[in-house]
């Protein structure tokens, strides 16, 4: 199997730091490519009318701030034959994955899953199911118990 584009989804989580270290591994044989993928979501106001509205970062600073938090993350991995690029979008997390799998034409989709089960996973759901559940492309997953690559 050549894998030479890799996309890797972080929330910033120690699980999304560990699909990075495997989807490395996997693309650094091949001098392939990672693309680090972080997605703001949008925070919706709940009140937005003053003295209510609680003070909101612009997307903008959201945005450089991700940039800068996945520029520090690559600069550790630069001994490795590959080539990373770090990307952030705002949106729909699923949404973004998929587009951004597709421009870059992604052999694979690599992300950690935090291990939820039970009522917290009913409530707040699972990014990673529901990316294997609809991506048109391989997913990886790795668990929070996975071996290292």
């Amino acid at each position: 199997m050549n894998v030479k584009r890799i996309l890797v989804p972080t929330d910033f989580s120690a699980q999304s730091a560990r699909a990075l270290d495997y989807a490395t591994e996997l693309a650094e044989p091949f001098e392939g490519e990672v693309v680090l993928l972080h997605v703001c979501e949008a925070r919706p106001a709940l009140i937005t009318e003053p003295p209510f509205s609680p003070p909101a970062e612009s997307e903008e600073a959201v945005r450089e701030d991700a940039q800068k938090h996945l520029e520090q993350v690559l600069s550790s991995r630069l001994q490795h034959r590959v080539h990373f690029h770090p990307v952030v979008r705002s949106g729909d997390v699923l949404l973004r994955i998929e587009e951004v799998a597709r421009e870059m034409n992604a052999d694979m989709i690599c992300m950690g899953t935090h291990g939820k089960t039970g009522m917290t996973r009913a409530l707040l759901g699972s990014v990673a199911e529901r990316v294997v559940r609809t991506s048109h492309f391989p997913v990886l997953t790795l668990s929070p118990d996975a071996k290292a690559a």
